[in-house]
């Protein structure tokens, strides 16, 4: 996810012109401190250029379930996914509440928001709608091809964003 503030300068009432940040999010599926070492590209670029992520946590240790927390700031008991598909989990268990997530704030208070890569399973399935969740300006989501991979899940290589 990155977001980028639209209009240039937050105004508070009251307050000298401040310049809000620009934020960008990295979320990865299955990451470890460790796995750096197999992957010399982003040693190089990020961790060699002074890029670290000495604070990261992950609030279950399932793809789905811990996305869906990243975007509303609920643990799994209170937003409801659970798992990677339906009835408990995927897309379709957080879609009811998508209008209360992270993208929708960030809109909310001027930002430009834009999604690139993986969103929770089921979200973009090759045979169903591909619905753009809500808070999103721009967004390029992976497709779910179900038939791409056992179980449903995004193919490294050759995946192919909507938008």
């Amino acid at each position: 996810m990155a977001v980028f503030p639209g209009g240039g300068e937050a105004k508070r009432k009251g307050a000298s012109k401040q310049r809000r940040p620009n934020i960008v999010m990295v979320m990865t599926d299955d990451q470890t401190v460790e796995s750096l070492r197999s992957m010399p590209i982003v040693e190089k670029r990020l961790a060699r250029a002074g890029v670290s992520f000495p604070n990261n946590f992950a609030s279950f240790p399932l793809c789905c379930p811990s996305r869906a927390t990243m975007l509303t700031g609920q643990y799994p008991d209170n937003h409801g996914v659970r798992t990677k598909q339906s009835p408990s989990g995927g897309c379709a268990t957080l879609l009811p509440t998508e209008g209360n997530t992270l993208p929708v704030w960030l809109q909310r208070a001027g930002y430009h928001t834009a999604h690139i890569g993986k969103y929770l399973n089921g979200c973009g399935s090759a045979t169903a709608d591909t619905h753009v969740p809500a808070g999103w300006s721009e967004w390029y989501g992976a497709l779910d091809d179900p038939d791409a991979y056992i179980g449903g899940t995004y193919t490294m290589y050759g995946y192919t964003l909507y938008g």
